[in-house]
């Protein structure tokens, strides 16, 4: 039976979301604007054309949840609170949103996540990667460095960034997990998934309101007290927009991190001889964190929304039709990079798209890297001879992100 190109292009199909790098190279080679019909969006995959659109908030709008209101009537009228509740959380913040509500809410991280507090964070961070290091030599043997090394990491550094109380600590994330888990909801309408995302939601609405009552009381030398505090945004915004706002901050500061952690190792351990060489000149760490973000790519898609009929390479995106920016794509195109599925420590002037680009570009970039820098040192300086327990690799059904759901690795005591 031949495959048609609504199946090829499916970026939810189980092969896909397992390979999306097959799907990207080929959708980049044939139809690079492409207009996907069964889920009403366009898919950009060259370089070119999403770091343009990323450069253009103009014309390709942050503000993607208005566009959620024609999806619902795919759901049952029973379910409106529950979509409601996963709207505000999704797309009731800075990186959903344009200017002046984007400029304000950026204003305000900016001002109070400092370089000099993500410098004063390195110790810390320091001191977390060797007490999970710690625990993975204790026990020996077999482990799954996703779940004993690269969500505890920057979850433990984020959540003590924002001074979320450890009780607080598992259903916080889980509502970081219902924020990357709800778009897949939507367009497979699944009715099920969206009321559980919805129930999460609703007690993390509840957790964070107290958090932020008690910093308004007493504030804390923490990044949720300065917010609160802090002119134009604390005593401005409304209660669930600093709801949204803080939840949004909790997802960037631990979901991406902890995805090209876990890449990185496994494609630096697949091919021993790149864990070897980067062992022998560790002073390579910085420049190799670049080149795992853009191998990696911890980020494949970016929503956006036409905000004005756009033409591009013959075809009109129409004002109001939702635009999904090729992140994966874009750092694999080999108009823009020589051999782009090679793994090259030793790749020079690495720009890639792994943050975005332009008035979205990430807050939290400074402290992705500097934790994945960390991360890496003490791992090759404490786990040299630590080996893959699997070649079986299984990602978690996000058709825009990169991650996988377990990375088995033995570890010699």
């Amino acid at each position: 039976m031949q495959i048609t190109d609504s199946e090829r292009f499916d970026p939810l199909t189980p092969a896909n979301l397992q390979d999306p790098f097959s799907l990207l190279a080929d959708l980049r080679r044939e139809q690079p604007v492409y207009w996907n019909e069964k889920y009403s969006f366009w898919m950009l995959t060259r370089y070119r054309d999403v770091k343009a659109a990323l450069r253009a908030p103009g014309q390709f709008s942050s503000a993607t949840g208005a566009e959620l209101e024609r999806r619902r009537e795919d759901f049952p009228e029973s379910l409106g609170p529950d979509l409601d509740v996963c709207k505000r959380f999704v797309y009731g913040q800075l990186v959903t949103a344009d200017p002046p509500e984007h400029t304000k809410q950026r204003h305000a991280v900016m001002s109070t996540l400092t370089s000099q507090m993500v410098g004063e964070l390195r110790t810390a961070v320091e001191e977390l990667t060797d007490d999970l290091l710690d625990k993975m030599q204790r026990v020996g043997g077999a482990a799954d460095f996703v779940s004993d090394f690269a969500y505890p990491l920057p979850s433990l550094v984020i959540f003590d960034l924002l001074g979320v109380p450890s009780e607080y600590h598992g259903m916080l994330h889980r509502s970081s997990q219902a924020v990357v888990a709800f778009p897949s909801a939507v367009y497979r309408k699944d009715g099920e998934t969206v009321e559980e995302l919805g129930m999460v939601f609703r007690e993390a609405e509840r957790a964070l309101d107290e958090i932020i009552k008690a910093r308004r009381i007493e504030p804390k030398d923490d990044l949720i007290s300065r917010l609160v505090t802090f002119e134009g945004v604390g005593d401005e915004m409304l209660p669930s927009e600093l709801v949204a706002l803080c939840n949004i901050l909790l997802v960037a500061g631990h979901e991406t991190t902890a995805n090209l952690l876990s890449g990185s190792l496994r494609y630096l351990l697949e091919s021993r001889e790149l864990w070897e060489q980067l062992r022998s000149t560790p002073d390579m760490v910085p420049s190799v964190v670049e080149e795992l973000l853009r191998f990696v790519s911890p980020v494949l898609w970016l929503s956006r929304v036409a905000a004005e009929d756009i033409e591009l390479s013959g075809e009109v995106l129409r004002k109001g039709q939702r635009i999904q920016l090729g992140i994966g794509a874009a750092n694999h195109d080999p108009d823009e990079y020589d051999h782009p599925e090679r793994l090259d420590l030793m790749r020079p002037k690495v720009h890639s798209l792994a943050f975005g680009y332009g008035l979205h570009f990430c807050l939290g970039a400074a402290l992705a890297r500097m934790e994945t820098q960390v991360a890496l040192s003490r791992l090759l300086d404490r786990l040299p001879n630590v080996r893959l327990g699997s070649r079986q690799f299984e990602y978690r059904p996000l058709y825009f992100l990169r991650a996988l759901k377990s990375l088995p690795i033995v570890i010699q005591r």
